[in-house]
């Protein structure tokens, strides 16, 4: 009798071992997506240099300090990050005109927030400090802020806040 070439002894043991692996379902592996913090955050759109900046290098970058209440009670926490205008300015953003752009701020989860002109504007000046946040009372964020949250901290209303933040998109309103 004449045997098939991939149905040798040794391909058929590794058959047999491979269906002995535990096999995961794609809802799993998208969980576990959901769950890895983003190490890079995407800084595109109409800026000339296109960057991703590695969550090792935001650690790096120069921090400020932020105080804001993110909570119904409105308990103060004090946040620490980079600021807006240093990763825009790593994409070659120039600062001559913030009132016609717009940016849209991405989180992990695909949810979007759009900044308006004028809360660009407000952030780049430090009017309304805007910064990317690693640090929350000094320690590392909760899986549940993600390892970076932008927050914009506004006079009176509680500020905005987009968790998990992966991508900031710029678009030119002209």
């Amino acid at each position: 009798m004449r045997t098939l070439k991939f149905l040798r002894p040794n391909t058929i043991l590794w058959i047999m071992l491979l269906a002995l692996l535990p096999t995961r379902t794609f809802a799993q592996i998208d969980q576990d997506r959901q769950i890895a913090p983003a190490s890079v955050l995407f800084v595109y759109g109409e800026v000339p240099h296109p960057t991703a900046l590695a969550y090792t290098l935001l650690q790096t970058l120069p921090h400020v300090q932020l105080s804001a209440s993110n909570d119904p009670k409105n308990h103060k926490e004090s946040y620490s990050g980079v600021s807006l205008l240093d990763v825009l300015t790593r994409a070659g953003f120039e600062d001559s005109k913030p009132l016609s752009i717009s940016v849209v701020l991405v989180s992990n989860d695909g949810s979007k927030k759009e900044l308006s002109p004028a809360e660009i504007d407000a952030a780049l000046h430090d009017a309304l400090p805007a910064i990317i946040a690693d640090r929350k009372n000094g320690k590392p964020l909760t899986a549940q802020d993600g390892p970076l949250l932008f927050i914009l901290h506004q006079d009176k209303t509680s500020p905005v806040v987009v968790q998990n933040l992966a991508r900031i998109q710029i678009k030119n309103l002209n």
